[in-house]
C-alpha cells in the first residue's frame, strides 16, 4: 500500500499527464504546413528579388519561411521544449501569440529583431530559425509618419521623412544656468530648422517656462516641452552605487532611456547635456546623424568599455550569444546621436529592462545610465570627429586656446561648471560666458505675476520691449 506522500505524487502526476494530453489535442487541430519555403543563407533573404514573397494583410495564417543555420537572441516569449519535434504545434503557439513572428526549433518563441541581431548557428537543425511570412508593415512596426517597405520575411525598413534637426536636453533645475547658455549656442550655429526639445520634471516646469519667456531664445529655433517622471515600477530598478553617486538616480538621467516614448513620431534626436556649447554649424553633424546605419552616433574615446564593469562579459554571452570585448573604446554620454526607429525596431527598451535587474540584483556597476548605453550600442555606433565633443572641461587643469578655438562642441563634464562662482576664469570660461546672457537683457526682472501667468520681463527706466532689449530714446528738454 503506498503511503500518503506517493499517493500525493501519482496524483499529480496524473492530473498533468491528462493536461498535456489536453492541449495536445486541442492544438492537433490545425492545418498542416504545407508550403515551407527553404533558404540556405541569409544573403538569400537580403536579396530582394530573389524570391517572389507574398504579402498577408493582418492575418496570423500565413506560411512560414525556413532559414537554415541561423538564430537570433532577444525578444523571447517562451519557451516550449516539451514539443520542439512537433513544428506545426510551434507554430500554432506562434500564430497565437500576439508578439511571436518567429520560432526556432528549440522551442523558442520570438519578437522578431532586425537583422543585426540574427547570427550564423551551426548546421543543426535545433539551432535554425522559422519565420512568419507575413505584412509587417501592417502591423504599424514603424513609427509615426514614416514609410514602411516591406522585403521579405522579417526584412522590412522604415524610411523616414525630410528632417529638421531635433535636439533634445534633459534637465533637472540644478542644470538652467547651463542650459540657457546652450540654447544662445544653438540659437547661433544651425543653418537648417532646429526644434529643441527640452525634457524636464513636473516640478520644474513651470520655472522653466518663466524663464524661457524672459529669454529671446525662439526667434529663429522652435522650443517644447516635454514633461517626465520616471515611472514608479521603474525607480524600483534603479541602482547607482555609493552615496556620492546618488545624484545619477535623477530623472534627467534615467529620461534618456524613454527617447523612444517620449518622442514617438521621431526618427532621428541629437542628445546634449546641459554643459555644452555648440560653436559650430550643428546642421553638420545632424547630417552624420541621419545618413548613418548604426544606432548611435558618438565620440569615441581612449578610455575602455571594462573600466567600471564587474563580470558583465558571461551575462552578455548568455544573452546575446557573442562576446563582448572590454576593450572596446568607449564614449562621453553627453553628446550623441540616436536613430529611434532602430532602437524601438530591436526593442531596446526590454533590453533596459533586463540590464538593469541584473544591475539591481549583481552590482554590475556603479553608475547611471552610461553603462547601460554601452551595453545596448556595442558594436552599433558610428565615431564622428572629435571636435563634435571636447569634454573633460570641467576636471581639466588647463586647455590650450588652439584646442578650444579648433573645437565644435564643449563640454565641462566633471565638477567645475562654468556658472560656478568658484570657478577659474580662464579662457575656457569666457567662451562660455559669450553664451551666458542674463535673463531679460540684464536690463529688468524676470517675473511671472500672477500665479498662473508666463514669465515676462520688468524693465529698468532706460529700456524697454519685451526682453528689455530697446534703448529708450532720451528726450531733449
Amino acid at each position: 500500500q503506498m503511503n500518503g506522500a506517493l499517493r500525493s505524487i501519482f496524483v499529480i502526476s496524473v492530473v498533468l499527464i491528462f493536461c498535456y494530453v489536453c492541449i495536445y489535442l486541442f492544438l492537433s487541430e490545425r492545418k498542416p504546413i504545407s508550403s515551407v519555403l527553404i533558404v540556405d543563407t541569409i544573403e538569400h533573404v537580403l536579396l530582394r528579388n530573389t524570391v517572389n514573397y507574398k504579402w498577408y494583410n493582418r492575418t496570423r495564417n500565413a506560411p512560414i519561411v525556413f532559414l537554415k543555420d541561423l538564430n537570433l537572441n532577444g525578444g523571447n516569449d517562451l519557451y516550449l521544449p516539451v514539443v520542439t519535434k512537433d513544428i506545426d504545434i510551434l507554430q500554432q503557439f506562434c500564430q497565437r501569440t500576439f508578439k511571436c513572428l518567429a520560432f526556432n526549433t528549440s522551442g523558442m518563441l520570438m519578437t522578431l529583431l532586425p537583422f543585426n541581431k540574427w547570427y550564423k548557428s551551426t548546421a543543426k537543425q535545433n539551432n535554425s530559425l522559422y519565420v512568419l511570412d507575413m505584412d509587417y508593415c501592417d502591423l504599424n512596426l514603424c513609427p509615426i509618419n514614416t514609410t514602411c517597405t516591406y522585403h521579405g520575411p522579417g526584412n522590412y525598413t522604415c524610411t523616414c521623412p525630410s528632417e529638421p534637426i531635433h535636439v533634445v536636453l534633459s534637465v533637472d533645475s540644478v542644470d538652467f544656468p547651463g542650459m540657457f547658455p546652450l540654447l544662445n549656442s544653438l540659437k547661433q550655429h544651425h543653418t537648417k530648422p532646429l526644434t529643441v526639445h527640452i525634457v524636464v520634471s513636473g516640478k520644474d516646469r513651470k520655472e522653466l517656462e518663466i524663464q524661457l519667456a524672459c529669454r529671446d531664445l525662439m526667434k529663429n529655433m522652435k522650443i517644447e516641452i516635454v514633461e517626465f517622471e520616471i515611472p514608479a515600477n521603474f525607480t524600483e530598478l534603479i541602482y547607482v552605487g555609493a552615496e556620492k553617486l546618488q545624484y545619477l538616480a535623477s530623472t534627467a538621467n534615467f529620461a534618456r532611456l524613454f527617447f523612444d516614448q517620449l518622442f514617438p513620431s521621431l526618427c532621428h534626436i541629437l542628445y546634449l547635456d546641459a554643459d555644452t556649447i555648440v560653436i559650430h554649424d550643428i546642421a553638420e553633424l545632424w547630417s552624420e546623424i541621419i545618413t548613418s546605419d548604426k544606432l548611435f552616433v558618438v565620440v569615441e574615446r581612449a578610455l575602455k568599455y571594462g573600466v567600471g564593469f564587474y563580470n558583465v562579459s558571461a551575462l552578455y554571452k548568455e544573452r546575446y550569444g557573442k562576446s563582448i570585448n572590454m576593450s572596446t573604446r568607449s564614449f562621453n554620454a553627453g553628446v550623441w546621436g540616436l536613430n529611434l526607429d532602430m532602437w524601438r525596431r530591436q526593442k531596446l527598451g526590454d533590453e533596459i529592462i533586463y540590464w538593469m535587474k541584473m544591475n539591481r540584483k549583481k552590482q554590475l556597476w556603479d553608475l547611471g545610465t552610461q553603462p547601460i548605453m554601452y551595453l545596448i550600442a556595442y558594436e552599433n555606433v558610428k565615431s564622428v570627429d572629435s571636435r563634435w565633443n571636447l569634454e573633460g572641461l570641467g576636471w581639466r587643469r588647463s586647455i590650450s586656446s588652439e584646442k578650444l578655438s579648433a573645437a565644435y562642441i564643449l563640454h565641462w563634464n566633471g565638477l567645475r561648471k562654468p556658472w560656478m562662482e568658484t570657478v577659474k576664469k580662464d579662457n575656457r570660461y569666457y567662451v562660455w560666458n559669450d553664451y551666458n546672457k542674463p535673463v531679460c537683457n540684464g536690463h529688468g526682472k524676470c517675473t511671472n505675476g500672477e500665479s498662473n501667468a508666463t514669465g515676462r520681463c520688468i524693465c529698468t527706466d532706460d529700456y524697454e520691449g519685451s526682453y528689455c532689449d530697446k534703448k529708450k530714446d532720451k528726450k531733449v528738454k
